[in-house]
Parts: structure tokens; C-alpha cells; sequence
């Protein structure tokens, strides 16, 4: 089964496969997701979290601005239609008044998205019957494994009413004594004080034999996504790959019930193709405005151009705005506009920021379809 959530990969596969039509018809037909950083809480500290440094501590998006947002990329008639719901923190802890996760997924499914979850907690009894029955995929991320004080309490899992057959798992392997294609990246995100006590600093043997306790739990988990830390060398990517292959090989598991990330292989993830960023328009990102104890944070919740700055800035940074919540359709129209007329969304490139881009691949792609079209 593919990975569900590959969706640079289905995007990239699609965009070097656009042979005929126009631009507008190239820019509607693309696959395009919002993806909703829309609650800010989360109970973990993971050691491989780029967001966790800024993270709020209880800010979420308000569920009226939720449905705004829902609407006006709908209204824009372009093919959004997948709602991620993931971002800088735990999204199970959603919460606006009476509203929480089950609202959020009921009502993007009944605007017509498929609803897509990227979660790292234990227990989805708190998903109604109603929610469960409308997500269209589930990612469990098994981090709770990585806590010194309750490794075997992480290998349990209450799916509620999800069916299997939606669930899908996944594992960030790391180890912070290796050396990170960003010096800025090595320093900066490494915890200190009580999380060193909590957490693991690198995965071991104990840990892998902890994923498979969990795929011998739980058969239906046939597609379970193995990363190295996206920030590491190619060098330390391949290291814990080649471990957590010869473990399971050496436990005589079933290594095909894994899906190995090689896309760390890739020299060229870090260089974004600079003449045509199109990630705004096709993975535009929800999340809140400013850092945490930021002097001028007022709760507010924006559109980002994309979200993976905050890896390589391990902050906000503003030359990424895209726009404000009421502003999206008229905004994104522009956007659109530019990008037919002149080949890149961009009033002005952002080279120089850019320097964490995981979708390069695709933007190399998206240009070369706009000179062909054009």
C-alpha cells in the first residue's frame, strides 16, 4: 500500500506527468492540501521536534475562523481537498469553546475534504463514532517509546472507533550526538534540563524491539513510515537506516511491513528551486502568527507560504506571510495570477530563507511544466 501521506511524492509524480492542457488547468488539477497547524498544545517534548522551541502553550485557532478558512479554499474552485490536520502541536488537543477534533473533522468532511490526522497520542476513544467514520487516513506517530519513564505504556494503543484499515504509523529515528546538515539546526535543537531526563537521546535496540512489540500488537499496521531525523547528513541518515534494518532483520521480523524513507538520499532536498516556489498555492499552511512569549503575539492565526521555515529558522519568520485569514481568496487569486503570467506566485523571489525545503524536487518539476504550457 503507498503511503498515504507521501503527498510531495503524489504531487511531484503527477506534476512530471502533466502532459497537455493549460496553466490553469495545471494549477486546478494538481492534488493540494491546507494543512492546519490549528492547536499549538502537546504533552511531549520529542527530541526530533523542530517546533517544540516556539511553541505555544495553549493558543488554537478559533473554530469560526476554522470554517473561514474551510470555505474561502473551497469558494477558489481549484481541487482543495485534503485537510491535514497536524502542525505544532497535538491536534486530538484541540480545543475553542465547545468545539474540538470531532468538529473539526466532521466539518471538513461534510465541505467535501478528505481528512487526514498526523497524531502522536495512545488513546482515540475521544474521536466520536460520527468523526471516526469520516477520516479518510490516521498517522500514528510511536514517540511515546523514546520516554525514559514509560517506554512499555507507549506500545498501547486504543483506537476507538477508527477503523484499522485507516491507520498508519509512523517513526523519526534520531540521535543527537550525530552531526545535522545545519550547524544553526545541530545546536538550537537540542534540549536541555528535564527533557534530557525524560527522553532518550538516540534510538537504540531497545526501542526498535519496542516498534516491532507494537507491529506484533497491532497486525493490521502493514505501511509504517521509517525516517532518519530529515535534518541529519546523508552520511547519519543512511547509519540509522542501516540499524533499524539489521535489527528487525536480526529479531527475524517481517521488514516489509516497514516503508524505509530514502528520500535523505536526495542531495539536492535542501535546494529549493528557486525560479518556481509553488508550494503556497498547493500546501498552504494554517498556524498561529507569533512565537511564543512573543511581545507582540495577540492570538492571532495566519496563511503561511509553507511550514517548514520554522525547521531551518527554528522561529516564525515573517517573509513567509502569505496572508491573513480573511484575505485568502483574493490573496491566492493573485498569486495564481502572477504564477500563469510571469512563472513563479512570488511578487519577489525568497532565495536565502529557503534553505530546508523537503518538496525542491517538485518545484524543478512545476517549472518545467510552466515552460512547456507557456
Amino acid at each position: 500500500m503507498k503511503d498515504k501521506f507521501n503527498r510531495h511524492q503524489n504531487q511531484t509524480d503527477f506534476i512530471y506527468n502533466y502532459k497537455t492542457g493549460s496553466l490553469q488547468d495545471f494549477i486546478k488539477n494538481i492534488p493540494k492540501n491546507l494543512y492546519f497547524g490549528a492547536s499549538s498544545v502537546c504533552k511531549q517534548a520529542c527530541l526530533f521536534c523542530h517546533s517544540k522551541d516556539f511553541r505555544h502553550k495553549g493558543q488554537h485557532l478559533p473554530f469560526d475562523q476554522y470554517l473561514t478558512v474551510l470555505k474561502s479554499f473551497k469558494e477558489l474552485d481549484l481541487n482543495y481537498n485534503v485537510c491535514v490536520l497536524a502542525g505544532g502541536g497535538e491536534p486530538l488537543l484541540y480545543k475553542s469553546g465547545k468545539y474540538d477534533i470531532n468538529d473539526q473533522i466532521i466539518a471538513a468532511y461534510d465541505m467535501g475534504y478528505k481528512v487526514y490526522i498526523i497524531s502522536a497520542e495512545n488513546d482515540y476513544s475521544r474521536i466520536s463514532k460520527e468523526a471516526a467514520k469520516k477520516i479518510e487516513c490516521l498517522r500514528i506517530s510511536f514517540t511515546r517509546i523514546n520516554q525514559k519513564l514509560n517506554k512499555l505504556e507507549g506500545t498501547i494503543y486504543n483506537f476507538g472507533d477508527i477503523c484499522t484499515d485507516k491507520i498508519i504509523g509512523s517513526y523519526i529515528m534520531y540521535d543527537e550526538r550525530l552531526k545535522k546538515y545545519s550547524d544553526k539546526i545541530d545546536s538550537t535543537q537540542r534540549i536541555k534540563g528535564k527533557t534530557n531526563i525524560l527522553y532518550e537521546p538516540f534510538i537504540t535496540t531497545e526501542i526498535i524491539d519496542l516498534i516491532i512489540d507494537i507491529h506484533k500488537k497491532y497486525p493490521f499496521l502493514n505501511n509504517t513510515r521509517i525516517s532518519p531525523d530529515y535534518f541529519l547528513t546523508v552520511d547519519n541518515a543512511k547509519k540509522l537506516t542501516k540499524k533499524f534494518i539489521n535489527r528487525i532483520r536480526a529479531k527475524q521480523f517481517d521488514l516489509s511491513r516497514f516503508n524505509i524513507d530514502t528520500s535523505h538520499e536526495r542531495d539536492s532536498r535542501f535546494e529549493p528551486y528557486k525560479n518556481s516556489c509553488i508550494e503556497g498555492i498547493i500546501n498552504p499552511t494554517i498556524h498561529s502568527k507569533y512565537p511564543m512569549n512573543h511581545p507582540e503575539d495577540d492570538g492571532s492565526f495566519i496563511v503561511s507560504w509553507c511550514r517548514q521555515h520554522v525547521f531551518s529558522e527554528n522561529t516564525f519568520n515573517k517573509n513567509y506571510f502569505m496572508c491573513n485569514i480573511d484575505e485568502i481568496k483574493t490573496v491566492l487569486k493573485q498569486k495564481i495570477n502572477t504564477f500563469i503570467e510571469t512563472g513563479t506566485p512570488q511578487d519577489k523571489h525568497i532565495p536565502g530563507i529557503c534553505t530546508m525545503c523537503c518538496a525542491s524536487k517538485m518545484m524543478e518539476a512545476a517549472h518545467n511544466v510552466y515552460k512547456q504550457l507557456k
